[in-house]
């Protein structure tokens, strides 16, 4: 079972991860920058579970 603590702090590295990403991935455009988030945010998240879980 996951504690609201540790999705939480999923969900906000996740974010942090797909923002860094999409800064180094794209052209200094912000706009191509935000439309990179989502889908790299749907492949930081399971990275930030995994990352948290081996931490605690």
């Amino acid at each position: 079972m996951v504690s609201g603590e540790h999705a939480v702090k999923t969900v906000l590295l996740a974010l942090l991860l797909a923002f860094v990403a999409g800064a180094v991935l794209t052209p200094p455009d912000p706009f191509t920058q935000v439309l990179y988030v989502v889908p790299l945010f749907l492949v930081a998240l399971p990275v930030a579970h995994f990352a948290l879980k081996r931490v605690a």
